[in-house]
């Protein structure tokens, strides 16, 4: 299930947008387990916490 987060950097009104994909796993139509996998790398950078080199 890809999907997109998108949000504000109350600090510095930076907007930003993040991809992910999250996967689910049902059993008698309840979710039992949920992963998510990020590039948390770029979220950091988005957050001003590192600059690429």
């Amino acid at each position: 299930m890809p999907a997109r987060v998108t949000g504000t950097v109350i600090a510095t009104g930076h907007q930003a947008a993040s991809a992910f994909i999250g996967i689910l796993r049902a059993r008698d139509g309840k979710i039992i387990h949920w992963r998510e996998y990020q590039n948390t790398l770029a979220m950091i950078e988005v957050l001003g916490a590192t600059e690429r080199t």
